[in-house]
């Protein structure tokens, strides 16, 4: 796929390389025109260019299109369609909107027969053997079953294991899907637990986890015989083989629509006793809040928000009083005044409590942490603030 996009010229410097094809001949000096496997931008240009193709065509192929958009990965699609008749018209769609970006499919497998022999006989498209698993993003498929599978290499079985060993043998069971979540979540709690024991990666772990996973171990082979089918919804590995109901769900799924049978809820339900869970107490608490206003959260330095604040309010002052206007440098009074604003600003945000506390003329509660400051309220019109500790505050 890397080698049909072609890059542009003034970028084909970056991609030169020297070459002879003999000892005896000169060096010549090639530069590489399409995109170059292991360069770091590869996987990149790779799916803009497939993006860009499904935009460009997505009015003559919609299908396609959004096939291309949303089902691609990297180089592989995995999509499908609700009738085999659409499945037709999208095997159709991609053959062409490919073609016009100069990209060839190569193979396609499905779970319907009639899909599959829609494929042109001239055409050099593989069409994988139904009785073939093929793997799908790490999963094993076998499309004549239309069932998932797993593999699952192990190394022999020893009585110690070590940290290393046991990470190593986790990260063997691939499961993109989740499929085999009751499994990797044991997995990952005792991997979980040799984590808090600060265990070197060659040191034996402990004997009554390596039990756990040697137990553990012997049952992972089971994972092989799992048939999980790719309809479904998604336990230790022979626990899981014995749940054909959470694999393949209730019997009527598998009926048409229209003789498909009422389901009657029951009344009730019986839950062991280890699910039941802590229920905690929620208690409500509404607080009046006083937002600041938001250039104090814009400025980072003290100094300059004083300045701010302090032509801000010449400004209002100003404009309320245009007769006896105040122009020039800033005045220490107003920057005084500015410092004093800020402050009150501030308290009424931080403790509007306490400030309703003391202009009511209320003792502040014995458990406030400001009680032991001795504070008093002094109003002055809207304001109020907290005099001669307004800077311990």
């Amino acid at each position: 796929m890397f080698r049909q996009i072609k890059i542009s010229s003034e970028d084909t410097n970056w991609q030169r390389i020297l070459w002879r094809d003999n000892p005896k001949e000169l060096v010549k000096e090639y530069r590489l025109t399409p995109v170059t496997y292991g360069t770091s931008c590869a996987p990149y240009l790779s799916t803009r260019t497939l993006t860009q193709l499904a935009l460009d065509e997505r009015e003559r192929y919609p299908l396609a299109s959004f096939a291309t958009l949303h089902h691609f990965y990297v180089d592989d699609l995995l999509s499908g369609a609700a009738t085999e008749k659409e499945a037709v018209e999208l095997v159709w769609q991609l053959k062409e909107m490919m073609r016009k970006g100069g990209f060839n499919l190569r193979k396609r497998q499905s779970n319907s027969e009639t899909v599959i022999k829609e494929v042109p006989e001239n055409q050099n498209l593989k069409v994988v053997q139904n009785d073939e698993e093929i793997k799908i993003l790490g999963i094993q498929w076998n499309p004549k079953s239309d069932f998932f599978s797993f593999s699952v290499s192990l190394q022999e079985q020893k009585c110690a294991y070590s940290k290393r060993e046991v990470l190593s043998e986790i990260a063997r069971v691939f499961d993109p899907l989740g499929l085999l979540s009751p499994c990797v979540v044991f997995m990952k709690i005792l991997l979980q637990e040799l984590w808090k024991l600060n265990l070197e990666w060659d040191e034996p772990i402990p004997e009554d986890l390596n039990k756990q996973w040697a137990a553990f171990r012997k049952e992972l082979h089971l994972i092989e015989k799992m048939k999980i089918p790719r309809c479904t919804r998604g336990l230790l590995p022979s626990q899981l083989l014995a749940q054909d109901q959470w694999i393949q769900g209730p019997l009527w799924l598998n009926q048409p629509m229209n003789e498909m049978s009422s389901y009657k809820i029951p009344e009730t339900f019986s839950f062991p006793d280890n699910a039941l869970k802590e229920k905690k107490s929620v208690v409500t608490c509404v607080a009046k809040i006083v937002p600041l206003p938001e250039f104090i959260d814009r400025i980072s330095s003290f100094t300059k928000l004083v300045r701010v604040c302090a032509w801000i309010l010449r400004f209002i002052k100003n404009s309320l009083s245009p007769v006896s206007r105040t122009f020039g440098y800033l005045k220490s009074s107003e920057l005084h005044t500015a410092v004093v604003t800020i402050v009150r600003l501030i308290q009424q945000a931080e403790f509007p409590n306490e400030i309703k506390c003391l202009v009511q003329g209320n003792p502040l509660p014995k458990d406030n942490k400001l009680l032991p400051l001795n504070l008093f309220c002094d109003s002055s019109g809207r304001r109020q603030t907290f005099k001669e500790y307004a800077s311990i505050i």
